[in-house]
């Protein structure tokens, strides 16, 4: 029975490779006539996709199964790109939150072309470094007021500060510490894959997302505002 299911698979595997492998290599997906993608402005949006991005983890302690077969990971961390995306993503989401034009953005509304530029440069001048981005949320005075919309942005900076702040010092560190990094010792000719040694247990980042993201709905309005507008027939 197991061999079966692994021929099947491999089977399905030869399938699906020589599938994409036979894609024309001038193809690319091609869009209706006069659509564009750009940026998104509806914070919401953001936000869960920023979580989506935390609840991606790396197992260190999978569970054995009776049949050999390894199970559910039991020990689970977020490496620094997955962690640096997907709190970039969520806390950025925040700050258009804190914009009402934004937070009334539903899925099929049309924003102006210059309101499109006016965020898409907004955004672009909060940069990678997320530390930064933090200290530009905690000047929102609803951030500051609301005890646990301030404790997470305390606590995120806490972590960054401890298991993800890169350590270099080059332009765009943040952005280029996604990359993998060897650590070098040029006086004593030795070099090592990784000096980090710890990361804190995903759950705890992906409860204190989920938390956030309800709060900050709560805070400013959001699905409840929408749902205001569908209701007076406003979509």
């Amino acid at each position: 029975m197991k061999k079966d299911r692994e021929r099947e698979q491999a089977r399905q595997y030869a399938t699906w490779c020589d599938q994409f492998a036979a894609v024309p290599a001038d193809y690319t997906p091609r869009l209706k006539e006069g659509l564009k993608p750009e940026i998104e402005l509806a914070p919401m949006r953001w936000m869960r996709l920023g979580l989506d991005l935390i609840k991606s983890a790396h197992g260190t302690t999978p569970i054995q199964l009776f049949d050999n077969k390894e199970g559910p990971q039991l020990q689970t961390f977020l490496p620094y790109p997955v962690f640096q995306a997907g709190t970039e993503v969520f806390l950025k989401g925040m700050w258009l939150a804190t914009h009402a034009e934004c937070r009334n953005v539903e899925a099929s509304d049309y924003v102006p072309s210059d309101t499109r530029k006016m965020y898409q440069k907004s955004l672009k001048l909060l940069g990678h470094d997320l530390l930064r981005i933090i200290t530009a949320l905690e000047q929102e005075p609803l951030y500051r007021e609301e005890a646990n919309v301030a404790k997470f942005l305390k606590i995120i900076s806490g972590v960054t500060r401890t298991f993800y702040y890169p350590l270099t010092e080059e332009d765009a560190a943040w952005a280029h510490a996604r990359y993998p990094r060897r650590f070098y010792d040029d006086t004593n000719k030795v070099a090592h894959a990784d000096q980090f040694k710890s990361y804190p247990e995903q759950w705890t980042l992906v409860l204190l997302f989920e938390d956030t993201l309800h709060r900050v709905d709560r805070l400013w309005g959001i699905t409840a505002g929408l749902a205001k507008r569908a209701r007076n027939g406003n979509l």
